[in-house]
């Protein structure tokens, strides 16, 4: 299955999935407290990640904790900033 995507919400889900992975055979307590079905993983190794930037692919690495994707870190880190700025903006113009 080859998918692409802008979200980071899509991302994390299929790193839980790959977290599951490791937990089993014991994992029923865990998967079950999170509203995950017996067969809900994803095997690392069966999983390829790359980011496409500045014209190229660039492979990602995947390991038990799932796809490390730093340019989902470093957007989601820059609209954070944004956000907080803006804010913090906004509620010292209301006690002007």
């Amino acid at each position: 299955m080859l998918i692409t995507t802008h979200s980071d919400y899509l991302i994390k889900e299929l790193n839980n999935l790959i977290m599951l992975s490791g937990l089993i055979p014991n994992n029923n307590e865990m998967r079950k407290s999170h509203g995950y079905e017996q067969n809900d993983f994803l095997d690392p190794a069966s999983v390829k990640a790359y980011v496409a930037e500045n014209g190229e692919l660039t492979s990602c690495e995947v390991d038990e904790l799932g796809m490390d994707m730093p340019v989902f870190d470093k957007t989601i880190d820059r609209i954070n900033r944004t956000s907080n700025a803006l804010s913090a903006h906004l509620m010292s113009s209301r006690n002007d």
